[in-house]
């Protein structure tokens, strides 16, 4: 409500908190070893942002809960493997989800890959200056981080 038709310094009823709906996806293999203290760091600052589902992935998915997560618990079969996210996501019916990756993956399903592009909104996050030509097939935008320089880009 204007008064005097100025804007009021302060507002008399606090703003409300959209529950978040995004189920994230972690690549834990081994090329992502590097990052993944710094990476569950900034999941455990955000946890409040987030859905309830975080996975870790390789070569399989492995769901983690937020406990685990902030204790730095790490499951992994080493390799990586866009596949597994892919056909969880279908498999899932998420509107949302955020895949935090360096990229190094392959993809063996791309008709799978292309319906999941239409259906789920798939937010890429790369760390490092990986390739991204795989995780280009699944998600709808990237967003780069380089976590020497801080700096990120789409």
């Amino acid at each position: 409500m204007l008064a005097g038709s100025a804007w009021p310094v302060f507002f008399t009823r606090a703003a409300q908190h959209v529950p978040a709906s995004a189920n994230v996806y972690l690549d834990v293999s081994g090329s992502m070893q590097e990052y993944i203290p710094w990476m569950y760091g900034v999941i455990n600052g955000m946890m409040r942002y987030m859905a309830p589902k975080i996975y870790l992935f390789s070569n399989k998915i492995v769901e983690i809960t937020r406990a685990e997560l902030q204790q730095g618990q790490l499951r992994s079969t080493g390799g990586t493997d866009f596949d597994c996210v892919i056909k969880h996501l279908a498999a899932a019916r998420v509107p949302t989800a955020l895949v935090i990756t360096d990229g190094m993956a392959d993809i063996s399903v791309p008709e799978l890959a292309a319906k999941v592009k239409c259906s789920v909104n798939v937010i890429g996050v790369t760390i490092g200056r990986q390739r991204q030509q795989s995780l280009h097939r699944f998600t709808r935008k990237i967003y780069n981080i380089d976590p020497d320089s801080g700096g990120m880009r789409t």
